[in-house]
């Protein structure tokens, strides 16, 4: 019997395939081996995407499209929340997809915790009261005023709220999203590198001069100090490297676990 050597697409890769990025869309995980499926996609902001699976016991994902300029996108709403407490599932995520490029720029994942189980005996009651308390804080604060409030309400049911930033993005508080990091360091880097190997080469050339053969053991600090550039930079971009690929895994890990 032949195995089927189609690759199975990640999380990731089904969300970002699907068309029209500036819609919020919802996606189904039953569990894991199984192959995620999207739902149903739904203009913003006239109806929410978690009212529509309110009744799926499944690990869910929804997008939340994001502008620049726009603020709260990496946040899962008031009705967000009130919908994952209305199921049975104990995991929940949001993705902010980038409405233009289509790119997934982080995932914010909701959790019950054990705590939750234990202590929460009428759910209909506490999302009531934490449906009206985190949209009094939405329409009564100004941003980034109320997002602490607002994480603690959330934190204090027992919910657990992660921010889990995409390779190359970082979650600014300010705004409540997933934005690119800054390049700026990294070029400095690079250039750094490059410039490094450049003097290197210079000076171990005997054709180009002759100032180190002349000289070897006066001028031993000259060549030690671009090598050493050179290996503080290659440390820092692989442990960037080795925390990307992490990050990815953790990502992957997450989102194919098995809502338990």
């Amino acid at each position: 019997m032949k195995k089927n050597s189609k690759k199975r697409k990640t999380p990731t890769e089904i969300i970002e395939s699907t068309s029209r990025p500036d819609l919020e869309t919802s996606y189904r995980k039953p569990g894991r081996g199984k192959f995620m499926r999207r739902l149903i996609q739904l203009r913003r902001p006239k109806k929410s995407i978690a009212i529509i699976r309110r009744d799926l016991p499944d690990f869910g994902i929804h997008t939340h499209p994001y502008t620049k300029g726009e603020e709260w996108n990496a946040i899962p709403s008031h009705v967000d929340i009130r919908e994952f407490l209305r199921r049975e599932s104990k995991m929940d995520a949001v993705a902010q997809r980038d409405s233009s490029t289509g790119k997934v720029m982080g995932y914010t994942f909701l959790r019950k915790t054990r705590k939750y189980e234990e202590h929460v005996q009428d759910s209909s009651h506490l999302r009531k009261t934490l449906f009206v308390d985190l949209k009094k804080i939405v329409n009564s604060t100004e941003f980034p005023e109320g997002l602490d409030e607002y994480l603690d309400k959330i934190k204090n049911e027992h919910i657990k709220i992660r921010f889990v930033p995409a390779p190359g993005y970082k979650f600014d508080k300010e705004t409540g999203n997933y934005v690119p990091k800054e390049k700026s360091l990294e070029g400095t880097v690079i250039t750094a590198i490059i410039a490094s190997f450049v003097l290197v080469a210079v000076f171990l050339n005997k054709n180009l001069t002759g100032f180190i053969t002349s000289n070897p053991i006066q001028n031993r600090p000259v060549i030690l100090v671009p090598l050493l550039i050179i290996v503080i930079f290659l440390i820092y971009f692989s442990f960037n490297y080795i925390n990307k690929r992490r990050m990815i895994k953790l990502i992957e890990e997450r989102l194919n676990k098995k809502d338990r």
